[in-house]
């Protein structure tokens, strides 16, 4: 079958000349063109005749579809903001409203949280409902094409915060350069040296103007013992917590730190709080904030009080000015200066005293364990115990944890849920029952059914839920719905392109997206794997087993005879590697996420706990482009780890105390925000975070379907054990995605293996 691209292209003319175009080649601005092409009156004759005369040159037609619907007003201005969980951005709001409602206009809200393809669905519906105006800060300013078909089609456009990277178009913003530059200067004058500055994306022109005046501030004081460091990151106060944490784990603490907008200055006072930090000791901060009389003062921070309110009120009357003016106009830049800093006094920033009580604690190495580790100062701040941590890889813990005279040297440990059953067997691990008083209210703080999955066997509670995962299908939204891709998918396999159902259907996609079967596929590798031995090959076999109805132990404890599915599901797993990296079977859970938010696949299997940076723009290349759903096949495999404490720890009551600390509700959204997923039900609530990780509800759904992998409550009292189980299967599965044996050769031997343990 012959393989085709389709483009869509837009026709803006004979000549594919837009509006730009003349624009450019009259000498003029685009208002200037808008005015011309809409018959306004008073236009300077002179730049009449030069736009007429460009427009004849280039052969442009104007959009006369969209000119003629611009024929009446419709009295409605759309606003389009970032959110509106910032202050600044609500003020701005308030001020738009205010001047607009006066004037007899309705004002429409939307908000894009900073995602290119919501904005422009917001101005496709904008230029459907014949909108007057659009007032926007708008999260990419180089998508010139948007812009300019806006004005073509006659709606009045102005720039807040953000300006637009080419055209001529109204602009209202803060002064913040004069603010930064100030701020940086006197900091330096004061004699501090190491100063850090925390921004949002530095696309944007009101964060890379922060950005510049504090480089020249630093680089004129004449001073070569300036240490200067710039954090350019997503603007919300979490990824300020989560990046800030992560600075002060690399670097000392800063002598100052500036930043650009009040939810930034929250996450950093959040981290400081969460580390420690004596008061005596924090650095002086400096924040970009709002004018507000009635602010409840969070930390002790300079505020460097903006107009939000102004700003939108100068921005709707230069709009106001476009809709109902007959005459020419001129793109106008209009700066709204701020407020001097002032103390902001708050309450103060603390930390405990340190005890001589020392906790061991095991944990596997994964973004959960350094997530909770960035937070061990709020628990030495509240108990004054010190913790001494050790992590390895999977395989190490393992056996550390399958020794006794290995795990003995711990307090507490981190334990794989279907672990769990075999060192309660054994007694390796404390039944927390009667440790705990009023254990119903912390079990009311998790996920329901979490607790019993992941802590209980038999009548006792032997360990907490500690990381939660489900897997989840992470596809590539803008791949699977890009008309080129549906209609080329549709010529090569005869059905529609849609978010797969099966395995079957998931290989068809990957080997679809896989540039070196399909040329034409914009992404390298259809699916990410982790078949990284034993545990990645296990877990991502099971959920395809369990989908045919494989089961390789009946509910006797035996080797099950009917193994046709078995060997179905190894095939269906075995061929997906030829539509992944090379490398794939080596890979572990970070490789995989690597490899996805790079844009190099367009589909991949994973536990929540590992998905974090998908969502964050510093390490993600794709942030906005990802849909979610359940697997393919709805069996996920239940994944997770709980915290046990050592039935032999000389320190049992200091352990219970770490592993509630861990585990509250409290430390639920900090610990997800730095990368640890916890099974607290607030964080499912919380709709600040769910506009972040926006795939954790379906988490929720995926749970409710996962199975666990738990051998032990088959067999009689671990005839073959968990890890038995696995390097077993797990070693049968590398050798044929490998090719070294068939899936039929690779099941026979396993099963092999399994009965002589039994």
């Amino acid at each position: 079958m012959k393989r085709f691209k389709i483009r869509f292209i837009k026709f803006d003319g004979v000549g594919m000349s837009t509006i730009k175009d003349v624009a450019k080649l009259a000498g003029v601005s685009l208002g200037t063109v808008s005015n011309v092409l809409n018959a306004r009156n008073a236009v300077n004759p002179e730049k009449v005749r030069r736009v007429q005369e460009a427009i004849e040159k280039l052969n442009y037609k104007p959009h006369e579809a969209a000119r003629s619907l611009k024929t009446s007003r419709t009295m409605n201005v759309g606003v389009v903001l970032p959110d509106i969980i910032d202050p600044v951005k609500s003020a701005i709001f308030t001020g738009v409203e205010r001047v607009l409602s006066q004037h007899g206009y309705t004002v429409s809200l939307y908000t894009t949280s900073d995602i290119p393809a919501k904005e422009n669905a917001v101005i496709e519906r904008i230029l459907n409902l014949r909108t007057d105006g659009l007032i926007i800060s708008t999260c990419q300013p180089e998508n010139i094409q948007v812009f300019e078909q806006l004005a073509e089609s006659g709606t009045a456009l102005t720039f807040i915060e953000r300006a637009a990277k080419e055209g001529e178009y109204h602009l209202v913003e803060f002064d913040n350069y004069s603010s930064v530059f100030r701020t940086a200067s006197e900091i330096i004058e004061s004699g501090i040296t190491d100063i850090l500055l925390i921004t949002g994306p530095s696309q944007y022109s009101n964060e890379q103007q922060c950005i510049d005046a504090y480089r020249k501030a630093c680089s004129e004081a004449g001073n070569a013992n300036i240490k200067s460091a710039v954090l350019s990151i997503n603007y919300n106060k979490e990824n300020s917590f989560r990046h800030f944490t992560k600075y002060l784990q690399r670097n000392s603490l800063p002598g100052a730190v500036i930043c650009t907008g009040t939810p930034l200055v929250h996450g950093v006072i959040k981290a400081l709080d969460m580390q420690a930090v004596e008061h005596e000791s924090l650095p002086q901060l400096y924040s970009l904030s709002e004018e507000n009389w009635a602010e409840v003062p969070v930390g002790d921070f300079f505020r460097i009080a903006r107009r939000p309110i102004t700003l939108g009120e100068k921005a709707a009357e230069l709009l106001l000015e476009e809709i109902e003016s007959n005459t020419a106009f001129d793109s106008k830049h209009l700066k709204i200066r701020n407020m001097p800093a002032e103390d902001n006094t708050g309450k103060n920033i603390h930390s405990g005293s340190e005890g001589n009580t020392s906790l061991k604690i095991l944990m596997l190495n994964s973004p959960s364990f350094r997530a909770l580790k960035n937070l061990v100062p709020d628990f030495r701040k509240k108990y004054g115990i010190d913790l001494q941590f050790d992590s390895f890889e999977y395989s190490e813990l393992s056996s550390i944890i399958n020794d006794p005279e290995l795990r003995n040297k711990f307090d507490v440990f981190q334990v794989d849920i279907p672990w769990l059953t075999e060192l309660a067997q054994s007694g390796a691990l404390l039944n927390l029952s009667g440790y705990i008083e009023n254990i119903e209210p912390i079990a009311d703080t998790f996920i329901p059914g979490v607790l019993s999955a992941y802590s209980e066997y038999e009548d006792g509670i032997y360990a907490m839920p500690f990381m939660f995962g489900t897997q989840l299908l992470y596809y590539r939204r803008d791949l699977f719905d890009d008309p080129s891709n549906k209609l080329m998918f549709r010529e090569k396999y005869g059905f529609d392109l849609n978010i797969p159902k099966t395995w079957a259907e998931y290989n068809l996609i990957s080997e679809f997206f896989t540039r070196s079967i399909n040329p034409e596929s914009p992404v390298m590798y259809g699916t990410t794997l982790g078949g990284k031995i034993y545990s990645g090959a296990v877990c991502e076999f099971l959920p395809r087993m369990w989908a045919y109805g494989g089961e390789i132990l009946d509910k006797n404890g035996r080797a099950a005879h009917d193994r046709s599915a078995i060997v179905k599901a190894l095939k269906i797993y075995t061929e997906s590697y030829r539509y992944a990296h090379p490398d794939s079977a080596d890979y572990w859970w970070d490789e995989q996420v690597h490899e996805f938010i790079s844009g190099n696949a367009a589909m991949m299997i994973l536990f929540i706990a590992h998905a974090t940076d998908l969502a964050d723009l510093t390490d993600s290349d794709i942030v906005g482009k990802i849909g979610y759903d359940v697997i393919p096949g709805g069996c996920p495999m239940l994944g997770g780890w709980s915290i046990a404490v050592n039935s032999e720890s000389e320190n049992k009551d200091e352990a219970i105390d770490f592993i509630k600390w861990a585990v509250s509700k409290e430390l639920a959204i900090p610990q997800t925000i730095l990368g640890g997923s916890t099974a607290s039900i607030s964080l499912y609530k919380s709709s600040e975070l769910l506009s972040i990780y926006p795939w954790l509800p379906k988490a929720l759904e995926s749970f409710k379907t996962s199975r666990k992998r738990d051998i032990s409550k088959i067999t009689t009292h671990g005839k073959l054990s968990e890890k038995d189980f696995e390097i077993i299967l797990g070693e049968a599965i590398h050798k044929s995605v490998r090719g070294e044996l068939s899936p039929e050769a690779a099941v026979e031997e396993a099963f092999t293996k399994i009965e002589l343990k039994l």
